[in-house]
């Protein structure tokens, strides 16, 4: 792979939820990628990270704009319409679709031709691989445009079909559950299973470490979104993991 330096040019336009907001500008900014965080849909200046600029509206001269929410749907389809709105409809908007499809995205604006679905999830965003994932609609030119982004970032690309849950996200919060389930049963201790998952397998988090790095509550929109996509039992949610993503502490200390 060779990695392409951005242009003064490739100004980005990024909003969404913290982390990923704070995580996914680094990422631009280490790349050299200008960034701007515009205050659409209630973000306020405390949310945007040290590395943006703030601005009072979204850049038309945009070269791509990222979307990163996971948990709050009502703000992203809003975020998402004014990025729509105000941006010339070839730009690409990357938006994070684990937890909702870009088919699903795509029906909330007017230009769907230009949404690519990626995998941004706390704690991995800085990891060397990213998930794209194309829509129905998605034009072909937006999906080589946004290989040239990734590849400036210095990532590698990885095309995935457009499912809530996507790969890696739904494996690793698969995993955590598992987890929270054995604990729940007395299986073992938290810091037991990180240890046999961390040796025995090389992971480079045990996974209770995991869903705490990630946040729990984002675990549990995953999973319910990936249950509620395909119907199916094994991504029932440990009553542990529900638990103790409300803030709860666990009974048995």
């Amino acid at each position: 792979m060779t990695k392409r330096t951005p242009s003064s040019e490739m100004r980005a336009v990024i909003c969404g939820e913290s982390p990923m907001l704070a995580e996914f500008s680094k990422v631009l900014h280490d790349a050299g990628f200008p960034i701007e965080c515009p205050a659409i849909a209630g973000t306020t200046p405390d949310e945007i990270p040290a590395n943006c600029t703030p601005t009072k509206s979204i850049s038309v001269s945009a070269m791509f704009a990222v979307e990163l929410s996971l948990i709050g749907m009502a703000e992203k389809r809003l975020r998402l319409r004014e990025l729509d709105a105000v941006l010339p409809p070839d730009t690409p908007i990357l938006t994070n679709s684990i937890t909702v499809s870009v088919a699903e995205q795509a029906s909330w604006i007017i230009h769907p031709g230009r949404l690519l679905g990626i995998a941004a999830l706390p704690s991995l965003i800085s990891a060397k691989l990213i998930e794209a994932a194309p829509g129905i609609s998605t034009d072909r030119a937006i999906v080589t445009r946004a290989h040239d982004i990734f590849i400036a970032m210095g990532k590698e690309v990885s095309i995935v079909q457009d499912r809530v849950g996507l790969v890696m996200p739904r494996i690793v919060c698969s995993l955590i559950n598992e987890a929270f389930f054995a604990m729940m049963e007395g299986a073992a201790s938290p810091r037991d299973i990180d240890l046999a998952m961390k040796l025995g397998t090389n992971y480079p988090r045990g996974p209770v470490e995991w869903g705490n790095a990630i946040d729990l509550r984002i675990v549990v929109a995953i999973l319910e979104a990936i249950r509620k996509d395909t119907g199916e039992e094994r991504y029932r949610i440990a009553p542990l993991l529900r638990q103790m993503s409300q803030g709860q502490k666990w009974w048995n200390g």
